[in-house]
């Protein structure tokens, strides 16, 4: 099940839950980011989250660890936002870290054009995104989302979904619009091959 908190926040509660408790899979994208309790963070496999949405998140839980700097040069990548982030790798694992120790099961953080951070029980792997010219980002979040649901639903590795929906992120961004700019699988297979 794919949720995001731009639906009242008790609807996408009830649902993760019933998911959860019938052994779906519970993808949330905690977009807008607001404090998530340890309970239904144990619902999130993955829990999608940028850096700040993953501070929103873990509200009090942040430690003084947590905090990495972050900037914005126009620039746009291929994870889920238009941003460059001049925070240390290492302070966005603390993140990701504490959001796995206070409770949910695999993180993705998007980081714009620094690619996503991938972290669960067998570790933190960062997926580099594709370097692009931007058009627009504005649906760049959603398209990732969207394509690591699809991946997930379709039985892929959790590192191999982020790697295809960090594919199709890069194709959106470089065209106008937001749905409009999705491209289809074909597309986005033949932007793999042509950037390998």
């Amino acid at each position: 099940m794919v949720l995001s908190l731009e639906i009242p926040l008790d609807t996408a509660l009830r649902a993760a839950e019933e998911a959860s408790g019938a052994g779906a899979r519970v993808l949330l994208n905690a977009a807008p980011g607001i404090r998530i309790e340890p309970r239904v963070l144990r619902w999130c496999d993955p829990l999608v989250v940028n850096e700040h949405e993953a501070r929103e998140v873990l509200g009090a839980h942040a430690g003084a660890g947590a905090h990495a700097s972050a900037g914005a040069d126009g620039r746009a990548g291929s994870g889920g936002e238009g941003r460059v982030h001049a925070g240390a790798p290492a302070a966005f694992e603390e993140l990701g870290e504490a959001l796995r120790r206070a409770g949910a099961r695999s993180v993705v953080i998007t980081l714009g054009s620094e690619g996503a951070l991938v972290l669960d029980e067998a570790g933190a792997d960062r997926i580099p995104a594709y370097a692009v010219p931007a058009a627009d980002t504005t649906g760049a979040g959603d398209a990732f989302v969207g394509a690591l649901a699809a991946e997930l639903a379709a039985d892929r590795p959790l590192r191999d979904a982020v790697r295809f929906a960090t594919a199709v992120s890069a194709v959106a961004v470089q065209r106008p619009g937001a749905q409009s700019s999705f491209p289809d699988r074909a597309e986005v297979e033949t932007f793999i091959r042509g950037s390998g």
